[in-house]
Order: C-alpha cells, then structure tokens, then sequence
C-alpha cells in the first residue's frame, strides 16, 4: 500500500492508496469540510467514517490479550452495541492463538 500525505490550508490530509481503494485521513475538526470538499469535486465516496486512534496504545501479555479480546467479542454480540474501541496493541501471537481456539 502506497501512503502520502498533503497539506492543505490549514488540514494535513493523508491518502493511502492500494489496487481499488484511496482511503483519505484527517483530523477529526476538518472530516466535514474535507468530505464536501470531496463532494464538490466530484469524487464519491463508499463511505465516510470516523476513527479513533489511540493517543497510548496497550501492550498486554497474550493470556491478558485473549482475555480483552474475548470480552470485545462479547460486548459486539450485544444487540445494542454498534461500535466497541480499544487502545489495546494485538500482537501477531496473540492473533495467531485467537485464531487457533
């Protein structure tokens, strides 16, 4: 995947391109004025989300990780529940032992 990034007045804008997709990143006081800047330029968009990036990421050891993870999967099961965050930073290991239970 190809990443850039360009600065507009006064928004730092960051594209990513890979084969179909550009995904394009901004702060989160500009994704309104960026998004109809896209509009009005004529270039549609799939879908136009916000994320939120951990200012501190967590490292646990991977028996705590299975632990956090499992709970998540418990909480998004939740008919109620939309979205669920974490700062939490999942190892290869740790992927690779979800995968494997």
């Amino acid at each position: 995947m190809r990443s850039s990034s360009l600065p507009l007045m006064p928004v730092l804008v960051t594209f990513q391109f890979s084969d179909e997709i550009v995904e394009v990143y901004v702060e989160l006081d500009a994704f309104q004025s960026v998004r109809l800047a896209l509009d009005e330029a004529g270039i549609s968009m799939d879908e136009a989300n916000l994320i939120f990036d951990p200012n501190n990421p967590m490292e646990l050891d991977e028996a705590q990780t299975l632990q956090v993870m499992n709970l998540i999967e418990r909480i998004e099961e939740l008919d109620d529940v939309q979205n669920v965050y974490t700062n939490l930073d999942v190892s290869d290991e740790a992927i690779a032992a979800m995968e494997s239970a």
